[in-house]
């Protein structure tokens, strides 16, 4: 009789533990800050794809805010708090209605497209041997669900030459006309040479014909000696969306520089290609692609705000800058007189945050922050001629605590 009471209590006690647990933790998280947005002006609509991404002051672990809600990674149950808060709103949507098609997959956006008829992921297969250093065997995985007959089709594609490459990232995936084009950099080592080499290369396959058309190579690049500097390529826009467009464009720089050497783009549908001639301050500023409009953006911080450089794509011309003003930081940083590392002269500056998304057409601008009060703003942008949609203050129900912005995404 005692054995069987002790087989009762033994999981009563557990869940009294369990229960305690996660009461403690209620009331530990119920005196963690609160945000929401002030709007100021503007059409609030526009908020409710937004997700900022942070860490709190003095606490552990990330957190992100929506337009209607702040959550925390450590109020999240144990499985939810092992895949953390960093997995991006589109990707969690497609989990969310394609379940047994998303898993075991990537979790990052430029493994995916989509569109009304289907849904496509790849991945970079290779082989590695216990004894070996380099990765051989490279293949491109790729699996198709067609959403009106909800059948998925794989099928893998071996990589020509593969012998040559030490290693093959994926870089993008975009499908036109019936092909899935497959961006990836390849890095390998040149038999006369001690210095390794890098392409960026375009494979192109038939889906219906599950066989892989054709292969370029976009760019190439020698590793540092006396006559090559290393050069690394960078995939401009298309990390937000998961969509195709016409066109994509590469940045060039050397390795350690901030400025761009040359900035090159494709058309995807014709395969043909040019330069953007334009300043090399203006190339080396940040840019993103906006894949409904063909429009090309650059933006800089100023004194004032930001400046907004548009470039048609399609026409191949620069277009009249935009100026969006944006609130005076009151938190300043150490810098030193020539402007960059903080020293013993080091001086009190003002500092401006700014995340930048180009989304629908508009320009999502998230700017100031002040790690020790919160001070952040969001301005909504028409980038067609310049109008604010939206303008609106983050603010801190309870009127303490603070966090450091890393990230912000639009769905």
């Amino acid at each position: 009789m005692g054995r069987f009471w002790k087989l009762i209590l033994i999981p009563f006690v557990v869940m009294i533990c369990i229960g305690a647990f996660y009461l403690q933790r209620a009331i530990a998280n119920g005196q963690l800050p609160d945000y929401d947005w002030d709007t100021q002006s503007g059409d609030e609509q526009l908020l409710e794809n937004v997700t900022i991404y942070g860490h709190p002051i003095d606490q552990t672990g990330a957190m992100k805010i929506t337009k209607n809600d702040t959550i925390y990674q450590n109020e999240l149950f144990f499985i939810e708090r092992m895949n953390g808060l960093t997995t991006h709103p589109i990707i969690e949507d497609l989990i969310e209605d394609h379940r047994n098609f998303m898993r075991g997959k990537s979790k990052e956006l430029n493994h995916f497209y989509e569109d009304e008829e289907l849904l496509v992921s790849v991945e970079i297969e290779s082989n590695r041997e216990l004894n070996q250093v380099r990765e051989t065997d490279f293949r491109l995985a790729v699996e198709v669900f067609r959403k009106d007959t909800k059948e998925v089709n794989s099928f893998s594609v071996n990589i020509p030459n593969e012998d040559a490459y030490d290693y093959i990232s994926l870089l993008d995936i975009r499908v036109e006309n019936g092909n899935l084009f497959v961006i990836t950099n390849n890095d390998t080592m040149e038999p006369t040479s001690d210095h390794p080499s890098n392409e960026t290369r375009v494979y192109r396959l038939n889906i219906a014909g599950e066989k892989l058309i054709s292969e370029e190579r976009l760019l190439s690049f020698v590793g540092y000696d006396n006559n090559h500097p290393n050069e690394v390529a960078s995939l401009l826009g298309g990390a937000e969306e998961i969509y195709s467009n016409e066109y994509m464009a590469v940045s060039v720089r050397e390795v350690n520089e901030e400025e761009v050497n040359k900035l090159i783009v494709v058309n995807l549908k014709t395969e043909e290609q040019f330069r953007v001639d334009l300043p090399k301050d203006t190339l080396s500023q940040e840019a993103w692609i906006d894949k409904q409009s063909n429009m090309l953006y650059f933006w800089k911080s100023t004194e004032g705000g930001l400046e907004i450089t548009p470039y048609d794509l399609s026409k191949q011309a620069v277009q009249n800058t935009i100026e969006v003003k944006l609130p005076e930081s009151t938190f300043t940083e150490p810098r030193s007189f020539d402007g960059k590392n903080p020293g013993s002269n080091a001086i009190q500056e003002p500092y401006r945050m700014n995340v930048i998304r180009i989304h629908e057409g508009n320009a999502y601008v998230l700017s100031g922050q002040n790690p020790d009060k919160t001070d952040v703003y969001l301005h909504v942008v028409r980038l067609s001629d310049g109008e604010v949609l939206y303008k609106g203050k983050l603010d801190n129900r309870q009127k303490d605590g603070g966090f450091e912005i890393y990230n912000m995404t639009i769905r």
